[in-house]
């Protein structure tokens, strides 16, 4: 990989999804021979979302057995080969960290739903990292944009307990936190439906930092948001699935 793939240098006609489509298939060989990603692979990332102050998801395109094969609590390492002034060679910025899975989505962006079915055509898989702005390197994360540069590799870590029909989970998180938890109310949600009780409990600083209520919400049979400051204690969903 060498800086003249950056955005910054690339012509406006550059097709971007061709690239992650590229990359995908190199992830999805690698993928294949073990479950998982062992050396980084460096993927574009297709979409930069504002979650919150100083928080934001970043969008990569990977290979569907991958995103299937996840399962919540996992994490994956994620290097950022540059920093975000298009360098190398600062110490901590270029550095590879952990990050929990946020969400996983299906792109489909492009197709004509008149024909898909016929044509088989289910869209891209994106998986989704929300980050917070906590120092250099996760810093960085929250500053990149569309087109640069995030390798992964993974799955790696223990996953959650799986439910059983008639549990009940009880689901606390603080700020950051939210994301596992997030993909562990999807996953038992999508599995069992309503015959499982999911109670979620996040924690944040503050108001302005809070994120992943409204995913939340569409999940659990109940939702307490808590802050550091009170700003959002009077928060309160009793929402039912």
């Amino acid at each position: 990989m060498t800086l003249s793939t950056s955005p910054s240098t690339r012509s406006a006609d550059f097709d971007l999804q061709k690239l992650a489509d590229k990359c995908c298939e190199r992830m999805a060989t690698e993928f294949s021979k073990s479950g998982k990603i062992l050396a980084p692979i460096p993927l574009p990332i297709m979409e930069i979302v504002h979650e919150a102050e100083s928080v934001v998801t970043v969008w990569l395109q990977v290979p569907e057995e991958l995103a299937t094969a996840y399962k919540a609590g996992q994490f994956f390492m994620c290097w950022n080969p540059y920093d975000a002034e298009g360098g190398m060679s600062r110490t901590n910025f270029n550095s590879e960290k952990p990050y929990s899975v946020g969400d996983i989505k299906i792109d489909r962006t492009g197709i004509d739903e008149t024909t898909a079915a016929d044509e088989g055509r289910v869209g891209n898989t994106l998986m989704g990292f929300t980050i917070k702005d906590l120092g250099r390197q996760s810093g960085e994360l929250t500053r990149m944009a569309k087109g640069d540069w995030l390798a992964l590799r993974g799955p790696f870590g223990t996953t959650f307990p799986n439910p059983t029909s008639g549990s009940t989970l009880l689901l606390v998180s603080g700020g950051i936190g939210s994301t596992p938890m997030h993909m562990m109310a999807k996953e038992a949600r999508n599995k069992l439906g309503d015959r499982v009780n999911i109670h979620g409990i996040m924690g944040f600083r503050n108001a302005s930092e809070a994120h992943y209520v409204e995913r939340m919400e569409g999940l659990l049979d109940t939702l307490t948001i808590t802050t550091d400051d009170g700003t959002g204690n009077s928060w309160l969903s009793n929402t039912t699935t």
